[in-house]
């Protein structure tokens, strides 16, 4: 944390409903312990503020810290219309595929008539309505 009275843990920007267990605060600079007592005020919502009075505040802040975090519906949930569309996209990509190789496959059919044709020895000489 830099130079912050009122600071709020990283995880909480990805998990905002994550309880944190505070382990260590340091000093960045000095590397020293800082306790709690007169120096910050922890709360388990991710947030840290320095108390007035504490000769760290406008110090760096090293902060070792667990977490837990509730995964709830929100992100074991399903996208219904997500999935719909990606369904959508997926048969619309089969068709494509489909008609694509078709018409290829009759290029290929034509074109071999069309060499067998112009292949024979007389070529078109002896074609007759």
């Amino acid at each position: 944390m830099d130079n912050v009275t009122n600071s709020t843990f990283a995880i909480a920007s990805s998990h905002p409903d994550a309880t944190c267990n505070l382990d260590q605060v340091y000093n960045a600079t000095g590397g020293e312990i800082i306790l709690g007592a007169g120096n910050y005020t922890y709360y388990t919502d991710c947030n840290l503020i320095l108390q007035d009075g504490s000769p760290y505040v406008g110090e760096d802040l090293k902060v070792d810290y667990s977490y837990v975090y509730s995964s709830g519906n929100n992100y074991a949930g399903i996208n219904v219309s997500q999935l719909g569309t990606t369904f959508g996209a997926f048969v619309t990509g089969i068709i494509a595929f489909f008609a694509i190789s078709g018409v290829l496959i009759g290029i290929l059919f034509l074109l071999k008539y069309v060499i067998v044709l112009f292949s024979k020895k007389d070529g078109l000489g002896n074609i007759s309505a």
